[in-house]
């Protein structure tokens, strides 16, 4: 691989499995090879300390409150409290490590998640590595919208998409499937308007949010039938769960505006049970389109002032659930 490599893809299609592998071959000290691939050997002191989260050589950089990675690997640099964003200082912290004498071989790595999340001025910081590599250095960017990163960072790094192909969508909902002991329909269901790959969609079919998901679905059809009252569903949701609530508002949502307002028209036949019921009850009283649309907005809206500590969010979502008990 080059000296900086972009992984991009939606959340939960591997990609930081793919870098932390990426990672510990890079380092390890005896790589082995696997059908004409290298693969790091995992026995020696490079992959020892790799193992243990705690090597010297590898930096992971990722913006504050975000979740952790499935391992917990080299040192972790994180944003200040309540700035979701990667800062200037986390980059030059970066480009001092890589200053430094390498301890375990030649080689040091840095792995950015979410680098979309980069500020101008750490984007411009990291720039300049990018233009000026130090030999023995890499870099492995990970991504979720890589049309918000600078082109120039972009143009100097190798491009590797991370995705699921059509082919295997199908193979990937069974095994969750299989791994979360539902059923293909209730995982193709959730699938159906997420915005996740399938390591994504597995951990939530096997943490306790599926119950959550399952109320999500009762609220949110239940306030458009009226078996639901807006006022109460978010005084619950607002004590438990409001941000989920809200991000897989927004998802449905954009699942409803693909449907209803796409070039296709109506899709009748959407595997998400929950968009074909609402799909019928606007069947005979679609909203007018800029109606719609600033409902989405008030929805994208409420997502952001969720983040904010002074807001009052019990009222917020009365807001929201009310408009769309109304809409």
């Amino acid at each position: 691989m080059g000296h900086a490599l972009l992984l991009a893809g939606k959340r939960g299609t591997g990609k930081r499995l793919l870098a932390e592998a990426l990672a510990q071959l890079l380092l390890c000290q005896q790589p082995q090879s696997d059908s004409h691939r290298g693969v790091a050997c995992g026995d020696c002191p490079s992959c020892q300390l790799f193992r243990s989260g705690n090597h010297p050589d590898l930096v992971w950089i990722q913006p504050n409150g975000e979740d952790k990675p499935l391992l917990e690997v080299g040192r972790r640099l994180e944003g200040k409290d309540g700035e979701r964003q990667i800062q200037v200082d986390q980059i030059r912290q970066l480009l001092e490590r890589f200053a430094l004498v390498s301890r375990h071989g030649e080689t040091k790595v840095a792995i950015i998640e979410r680098s979309e999340m980069m500020n101008l001025s750490a984007a411009n910081a990291l720039l300049k590595t990018l233009e000026e590599p130090t030999k023995g250095t890499y870099l492995i960017l990970m991504t979720e919208a890589p049309s918000r990163l600078l082109s120039t960072i972009r143009s100097r790094c190798h491009y590797y998409p991370v995705t699921v192909s059509p082919q295997d969508e199908m193979a990937s909902l069974q095994w969750v499937a299989e791994c979360s002991g539902s059923t293909y329909e209730a995982v193709a269901s959730l699938a159906s308007f997420m915005v996740a790959g399938p390591l994504e969609i597995r951990n939530l079919m096997m943490s306790e949010r599926k119950s959550e998901f399952s109320a999500f679905e009762q609220t949110v059809l239940g306030l458009k039938n009226g078996r639901e009252d807006p006022v109460v569903a978010a005084a619950v949701w607002s004590r438990h769960s409001g941000s989920f609530f809200l991000h897989a508002f927004q998802l449905l949502l954009l699942a409803l505006t693909k449907s209803m307002y796409g070039r296709g028209g109506e899709s009748a036949s959407s595997s998400n049970t929950l968009e074909r019921s609402l799909l019928s009850l606007f069947n005979d009283n679609r909203p007018a389109t800029d109606q719609w649309f600033n409902f989405v907005d008030q929805s994208q809206k409420s997502g952001r002032l969720w983040q904010e500590h002074r807001v009052n969010r019990q009222l917020l979502l009365e807001e929201l659930l009310l408009s769309w008990h109304y809409l």
